[in-house]
């Protein structure tokens, strides 16, 4: 799975031929904790346990939303 983001505990990846997913997203992950956001920032499941860190997965997200598109699109062909 290829990830897009790292920094300390905090990690963003898109993983590749989800079976049922139409809306393009990400999935966040704080060790034990995980979450799946959509590029408009809305938390579509889970919950990083952190908001310090959930509202900087989600900032992250909307500023490279154009990018991360292009990247769900091109995984999911």
């Amino acid at each position: 799975m290829p990830t897009y983001y790292q920094y300390g505990a905090l990690w963003i990846e898109i993983r590749p031929r989800e079976q049922g997913h139409s809306l393009p997203h990400v999935h966040a992950h704080v060790g034990k904790y995980s979450a799946s956001i959509a590029l408009d920032g809305a938390i579509l499941a889970g919950d990083l346990h952190d908001r310090k860190l959930q509202a900087e997965a989600i900032q992250w997200v909307l500023k490279h939303k154009d990018f991360l598109e292009a990247e769900w699109r091109r995984l999911h062909v």
